[in-house]
């Protein structure tokens, strides 16, 4: 017999957490709290949006491998130049820096609730939201942001790009972080106004 919305919400809650960080971001933690607070919604998981250096590793032909790549950098918060130049020197393989926007999935108890989180993720600017339902009928509301940004640095232990140009990418990467920190108040409010 299917287990119903509120059994699976107490096991997901009650569980391990299963993130690589094992905690929820501090800039969106007040966010989970509240949404779990609602006894139609359920977060499976959730990221306040980070930047991220990873070295990948070369193959003989020369593509990239993604399997297995290291984490050279992981912040949810802004990041500072000459802490992000320090990583980027002296690496082997192929480095990439990567700046991921907030996510959430949220399960929801029914269409029509996922549907009214759904309309106050869109009206706070998160337009990559999306609803999935899985082929047993659960409903999971994924809240995203647009702001990606995914740059090669190196290739083969060799930097590609001037110090100038890093310094510009960070930058870009601070801003999209300081919006979505905007934006996930925005929702914040909206979604206590409802």
């Amino acid at each position: 017999m299917a287990l119903s919305f509120k059994e699976r919400k107490e096991r997901r809650l009650n569980g391990p957490d299963l993130s690589r960080k094992k905690s929820i971001d501090k800039h969106i933690k007040h966010l989970v709290e509240l949404i779990n607070k609602e006894e139609v919604y359920c977060t499976a998981s959730s990221c306040s949006g980070r930047v991220v250096l990873v070295t990948r590793t070369d193959t003989e032909d020369g593509q990239v491998q993604k399997k297995g790549c290291k984490w050279l950098l992981v912040s949810h918060n802004v990041v500072d130049w000459n802490d992000f130049v320090g990583h980027l020197r002296n690496k082997e393989g192929s480095i990439v820096m990567k700046f991921e926007p907030m996510i959430m999935h949220v399960q929801c108890a029914t269409l029509t609730d996922a549907q009214q989180l759904h309309a106050t993720s869109l009206a706070s600017g998160f337009k990559n939201s999306g609803l999935t339902i899985s082929n047993s009928g659960n409903i999971t509301l994924a809240i995203r942001s647009t702001h990606t940004l995914e740059v090669p640095l190196s290739k083969s232990g060799v930097v590609l790009v001037s110090d100038e140009y890093v310094k510009f990418i960070v930058g870009e990467a601070n801003k999209k972080c300081l919006k979505i920190r905007r934006e996930s108040k925005g929702f914040l409010q909206i979604y206590k106004s409802c």
